[in-house]
Formats: C-alpha cells, structure tokens, sequence
C-alpha cells in the first residue's frame, strides 16, 4: 500500500503490523522499518564478499543452510541509542525494504506527509496487551525506564507510579497498551493529513481467548 506500483490493483486493506505514529521508536522493528538503498547496496556486496563468490549467478549455488545463517542478522542503529540493551524496542533485521526510490520512493513519514500510499479504505489496531510485559519486578521497571526516558524519567514514574512487583508489572503493562493506542491513532491522523479521502478504522481489540487470557487478546 506504500508502493505506487500498488496504485489500482489493492480496494482495501488490513494493515496487520507497523500502523504507528512516524516518531515512535517501535517503528524501528516493525513491518515499517527501513534503509536507504545506499545502505541496503553496500551490504549487498559484504554479503557476496562474506559467501565467498563475485557474482548473483554463483550466490544462487550457495547452500540454503549457509544462506540461513544471515537469514536472522540483525543491523547495528540502535548500538548508540537508549534503546540499545533494551528489550523494549526490536532488534531491526538486516534484511528489510529499502528505499530504493522506485518500489517504494518515500520514507515511512513522508509517504504519509505526502499521500504517496494507496488511497484506499484500512482497517488497523491494536490488541489489548500485545506489546506488553507485566512480569516485571520494581527495580527492573525503575531501571528499564530510566534508561529509555532519561531527563523525563520524573515526570514519566508521576504518571506510571509503581510500588512494589505488581503495580510495577500493571503500569508497564498500562504504558506499552496506551503508548500503542495513541500511537496507532497519530498514524491514522497522519494518513488522513497527507489528503486520504477513504475511511480509516481502527480497532482495539479486548476479548481474549480463555485459553490465553495471561496472553492479552
């Protein structure tokens, strides 16, 4: 739906990852992420080099079981962020689309900015829970915050206080759930600010399965 090589041939759409506001570090490892063609070309030769071969033709003959190895790499942007050591935000796969200015032209947010995506009706949302962890003990949710909210930590355990285990494990389960929601409907105002003139739904989504009711929904 991003691509203009989609334009007439999707009706509608069901947006199943990566819906979140442009400046939402999760975007980082979601179905949205991205690198540049610049980026994505030169680890295209590392990777050639690293398989031993010179051409497209002999990496074809490569096994699978060698393939498979860099199938699960993982990049290195996150190296020198809070997010770093942080099980918080996915690790970013090496392989992952580019913008190679012809399958997709436009960066995650200036697609949206610009209304380069499809025009067609979506359905996205969230799932209560999905993203959240609520086992957490005080000190690992005291810690795990700080160091992703820095100088706003103060006002951020004002707003998400903890106690002790339990509450620790709600307020982190509350700030991943609300960070989801809000983010989730920053990204539909942004699809409709760029000039979208189909319908934009969103869900979240609450009934969980009794099975999995420890799960989320």
């Amino acid at each position: 739906m991003y691509s203009p090589l989609s334009s007439g041939k999707i009706v509608a759409t069901i947006a199943e990852s990566g819906a979140r506001g442009v400046h939402n570090p999760e975007t980082y490892g979601l179905a949205t992420s991205h690198r540049s063609k610049t980026d994505a070309e030169a680890n295209g030769i590392t990777f050639v080099a690293e398989m031993n071969v010179s051409t497209i033709a002999e990496l074809r003959n490569v096994s699978m079981a060698d393939l498979l190895i860099y199938d699960s790499s993982f990049d290195s942007v996150l190296a020198d962020t809070v997010f770093a050591n942080s099980s918080a935000i996915t690790n970013l796969p090496l392989w992952r689309p580019a913008i190679d200015g012809y399958v997709l032209p436009y960066l995650y947010g200036e697609s949206l900015r610009l209304n380069s995506h499809g025009d067609i009706p979506i359905l996205t949302g969230d799932n209560r829970g999905e993203s959240s962890d609520d086992t957490m003990t005080l000190a690992e949710y005291q810690e795990a915050f700080e160091q992703i909210m820095g100088n706003i930590s103060t006002a951020f355990f004002s707003a998400y206080p903890a106690e002790d285990a339990a509450s620790a494990g709600n307020q982190s389960f509350n700030f991943w759930d609300d960070l989801n929601r809000v983010s989730t409907w920053d990204w539909a105002q942004a699809w409709y600010g760029g000039g979208a003139t189909e319908d934009v739904f969103l869900y979240y989504w609450t009934h969980a399965s009794p099975l999995y009711e420890t799960q989320g929904s």
